[in-house]
């Protein structure tokens, strides 16, 4: 592995994934802003009042444009261009590259559809496009498979931390989720990259905190239920993840899933005292 030239992919991707951040959060506020007509002479409206204050037939017909948008634009990427790959997959077979093209539209219409009210979230499209960019360096600069699967997973944790402020976060999702490694190479690797982008990303977004959270009182009961659930929730999901190993996989577009309950919303019906209740339900 050649560290020099490994190091100046690091420093260019963050500053491109930095950039990415910078216009894809851009893209979607001007989306929310506009199409909810909020925010327009230039006052300080967080989103949330201004979606209320919108007359019900706007809010309306935007959530028809969404539907419209949503099954045109995935419509015509699944008829007519090349079958998505996933970062997972990716990583599998790091030299054998990106759909470009389809992967930045398939980005940029997740962004415009959560601009329009879709629930998809908006840190796929970010980890998705910085991996594209990262996926043309890799070919540009013919980086080996080690090299190739390191800057690919960096560049999609990057693209986490600079949407979202969280650079710290950037590098854990690399580590723990991209990479599953903690050796010294990968975060050596995983923390300028992360660092890079989200500074690049400030000064185009602002070192703004993305969610303010409410207080939270720690106690001593509090404590040790956490120490005592840590163990037993860690081997639910040991087991949970083996077991699951062994079932079929079934594509996205398969009929037979249907709408998975982390997507029900639960906004504004539960605080921080709510979590454990709603832990043992699930």
């Amino acid at each position: 592995m050649k560290t020099p030239r490994l190091f100046l992919s690091l420093s260019a991707i963050g500053i491109i994934v930095g950039l990415v951040g910078i216009c894809l959060s851009q893209l979607l506020h001007f989306v929310q802003y506009h199409t909810f007509g909020c925010g327009l002479d230039g006052g300080e409206i967080p989103f949330c009042i201004g979606v209320e204050q919108a007359p019900l037939w706007r809010r309306f017909a935007v959530v028809m444009l969404c539907s419209a948008v949503a099954g045109c634009g995935w419509f015509a990427l699944k008829r007519y261009g090349r079958p998505l790959v996933g970062i997972k997959a990716l990583l599998a077979k790091p030299l054998e590259g990106l759909p470009f093209k389809e992967t930045v539209c398939h980005a940029l219409l997740q962004i415009v559809t959560v601009g329009l009210g879709s629930p998809l979230g908006r840190e796929v499209a970010p980890r998705e496009m910085s991996a594209a960019f990262a996926s043309l360096w890799v070919h540009r600069f013919g980086l080996d498979a080690d090299e190739a699967k390191l800057l690919l997973a960096c560049a999609s944790g990057a693209g986490l931390a600079a949407v979202y402020n969280v650079p710290m976060a950037g590098v854990l999702f690399t580590l723990e989720v991209m990479l599953c490694a903690w050796d010294k190479k990968s975060v050596a690797a995983a923390l300028p990259a992360s660092v890079t982008a989200t500074a690049v990303a400030r000064y185009g977004l602002g070192d703004a905190v993305q969610y303010h959270l409410p207080q939270a009182f720690l106690n001593t009961p509090l404590l040790v239920w956490s120490a005592l659930a840590g163990p037993p929730v860690g081997a639910v999901a040991t087991v949970f993840v083996r077991s699951t190993k062994h079932l079929p996989f079934l594509p996205r577009d398969n009929a037979r899933i249907g709408k998975a309950g982390n997507q029900l919303g639960f906004a504004g019906m539960l605080d921080g005292s709510g979590g454990p209740a709603l832990f043992a339900a699930k």
